[in-house]
């Protein structure tokens, strides 16, 4: 694999690492804003194509704060599994890896909110992270697939 593609798979990586960092230390207040806000323009965007929907704030809040949960360590998972895999890493013990260090980073995180102020550990948030996680090493491990099939037939063809 060329350096290039090695450094820019495990710049991802230390991006969602960042990431995820970065939102964990937003204090309780600001963080609740944030999804609040997004969650009205959320509710703004669905009445504009079903005007008669209700969707209490609260309800789209929890939503979307537990979809971002998944998102992040489903983009982590992936990032991670694929720069193992071009780093030379090969089958079970990378996805092994990938998602066990997700469910670890996603326990250190729970663990280090209490830290920050209006913050508290929640198992469920731990359990959603490495859901996302298995899921984006799955989702990597599939895209990798396909494309060694792709490859696979285009030499048949030739």
């Amino acid at each position: 694999m060329k350096k290039w593609a090695i450094l820019l798979s495990w710049l991802l990586v230390a991006a969602a690492i960042l990431l995820i960092f970065s939102l964990s230390d937003q204090p309780a207040k600001e963080s609740n804003a944030l999804s609040k806000n997004l969650s009205t323009i959320l509710i703004r965007a669905v009445h504009l194509v079903l005007p008669e929907a209700e969707l209490p704030v609260w309800r789209v809040n929890r939503f979307l704060r537990q979809a971002a949960h998944f998102g992040i360590y489903l983009i982590l998972g992936l990032a991670l599994d694929n720069g193992l895999r071009v780093s030379g890493m090969e089958g079970r013990k990378r996805i092994l890896m990938a998602i066990l260090f997700c469910a670890i980073y996603a326990t250190g995180d729970e663990l280090f909110q209490p830290t920050v102020p209006g913050r508290g550990t929640e198992l469920g948030d731990v359990l959603t992270d490495s859901a996302g996680a298995v899921m984006g090493v799955l989702i990597c491990e599939k895209v990798w697939e396909i494309f060694f099939y792709l490859k696979q037939m285009e030499r048949n063809n030739t």
